[in-house]
């Protein structure tokens, strides 16, 4: 019987993998508590690529949960699958993968593969500027949303049961997924 770690798993021995930028935001080994958060990143990145037209509705959606994550814990520590971010580039209009990577990394890792494309270019022009204009206002909206909820939810946890505290938690994970897909 295989045994599941939530601060480890399974992937792809050819993938590349980084804690730039993402090691910031949330530093050191995580607990499983945290990851249980941090781990909505990965829908995050995915559907905001879908959004602005880089990724199709298939890409999307269609993926293994536990070797195709963009955002996965590596022994503990948030990483960011640079293969990911290349293909971004790759299909953004102005820029390339080899870009986007050495952006991230100041380098790009051995056996990593470009994979310039156009074809994505269609939607991309007709969703980004749909997704510039909308999600500022879209996310000022949440975070209002979420300090009125944390202000009421304050007051719940102070005496808090068990019950009524993981009630809490799974609000603020549902407001925190819904304001990261946006």
């Amino acid at each position: 019987m295989e045994m599941s770690d939530p601060l480890h798993g399974p992937t792809d021995p050819n993938l590349h993998w980084t804690t730039t930028n993402v090691g910031e935001a949330a530093p050191g080994v995580q607990t499983p508590l945290s990851w249980t958060l941090w781990s909505e990143g990965d829908d995050a990145l995915r559907r905001m690529a879908y959004r602005v037209g880089v990724l199709s509705r298939k890409e999307w959606l269609t993926r293994s949960e536990s070797t195709d994550r963009v955002f996965r814990p590596f022994f503990g520590r948030s990483t960011l699958q640079v293969e990911f971010f290349a293909l971004m580039g790759d299909r953004m209009p102005g820029t390339s993968g080899a870009d986007v990577t050495i952006g991230l990394l100041g380098r790009m890792p051995p056996g990593l593969r470009e994979r310039p494309t156009r074809r994505r270019y269609p939607a991309i022009f007709l969703r980004l500027p749909v997704v510039f204009l909308t999600v500022p206002g879209q996310l000022a909206r949440a975070a209002n949303g979420f300090d009125a909820w944390y202000g009421r939810s304050l007051s719940r946890v102070i005496n808090a049961s068990l019950v009524e505290a993981t009630t809490v938690f799974a609000e603020a994970r549902a407001r925190l997924a819904t304001g990261l897909t946006l």
